[in-house]
């Protein structure tokens, strides 16, 4: 029988954690039809030998010879889907055993939604649970967010379902996001053809490790480069094409935040130019509690002699 949900389970050298995320998945609490679509990118780790014996009629695996990059898998499992719902997860994160019901019923609930998503927890190499980890401004549990969205990306891709229709015209995934940011992208676009359902609950816990997409593409600036493509092509602007003063102000702080993540990294020359960028942009973003002595510190007397600094003068702990 043809699945209603069909899950997207990209892997690539997640051997650690593959096992734990597909069982996961495989023992969902739902009567619905569901297939678990495993799309392994040629891992290096040995990744399918960890779940080599588990056999499921509801999991299909699909095992690249050579690496073709995440959006190449993402494209495909989207392409061998067959459900009316999707959802799209990678390799190492852990799903609540009510998630794919959760997701399912809420789009149900809501047939105006092109999305639903629930909250996250994050989950880091080790095992040991974090915070909760989305901040969705608060509202109706079903409403347009492609305006709060564009100024915050706070959904998370395990915790989030959609239906197959809404991506027709959006596919295929580009090859520019193979390095981070689609998910931004495409929840946006998503957001421009349907609302969007909140379920107020911990669906899925993220995994965030060193190994992680978003800390390599802080590392190697594709990050930066991805930002500002979705900006460039989805801010508001004017019948001249000048951006509106909530666009400015939505563009400056995503600087303030790309400087700061910059700096985080003790990338000093990144942050200093993003810095230098945000001070002619929008000025008062640096007076933001988080972005001043950052700003400061990279633009006058470095990182080094700044914690130099910190550590004469503030008591020790």
């Amino acid at each position: 029988m043809k699945p209603q949900i069909s899950v997207i389970l990209t892997c690539y050298n997640f051997r650690r954690y593959l096992r734990e995320a597909l069982l996961s998945l495989l023992s969902q609490s739902t009567q619905r039809g569901f297939e678990v679509i495993l799309i392994d990118d040629a891992s290096g780790d040995g990744s399918l030998a960890a779940v080599a014996d588990l056999r499921d009629s509801r999991l299909r695996i699909v095992a690249h010879a050579q690496n073709q990059g995440a959006a190449a898998s993402i494209n495909e499992g989207f392409a061998l889907a067959s459900g009316q719902y999707i959802a799209r997860f990678d390799g190492d994160d852990v799903w609540s055993p009510d998630a794919l019901e959760c997701l399912a019923s809420a789009l149900d609930r809501y047939p105006e939604a092109s999305v639903a998503y629930g909250d996250i927890r994050t989950l880091d190499s080790t095992g040991a649970l974090g915070a909760e980890g989305i901040q969705r401004p608060e509202g109706p549990e079903c409403r347009d967010e492609f305006a709060l969205l564009l100024a915050t990306h706070y959904t998370c891709a395990p915790a989030m379902m959609s239906r197959r229709t809404a991506w027709n015209g959006l596919l295929p995934w580009p090859e520019t996001f193979r390095s981070g940011l689609g998910d931004w992208y495409f929840n946006l676009r998503l957001a421009q053809k349907g609302k969007f359902a909140f379920v107020a609950k911990v669906l899925a816990n993220y995994r965030v490790h060193d190994g992680g997409m978003h800390y390599q593409f802080v590392r190697d600036r594709t990050g930066e480069r991805n930002m500002r493509i979705i900006l460039d092509e989805l801010l508001p602007r004017d019948t001249v094409g000048r951006l509106s003063k909530a666009a400015i102000a939505i563009q400056a702080e995503h600087l303030r935040l790309l400087a700061n993540g910059y700096y985080g990294q003790g990338m000093e020359q990144d942050a200093r130019r993003v810095y230098r960028e945000l001070l002619r942009f929008a000025p008062g973003k640096l007076w933001h509690r988080h972005s001043l002595m950052p700003a400061l510190a990279s633009m006058t007397i470095g990182r080094r002699r700044y914690e130099g600094l910190k550590r004469c003068l503030l008591p020790r702990r």
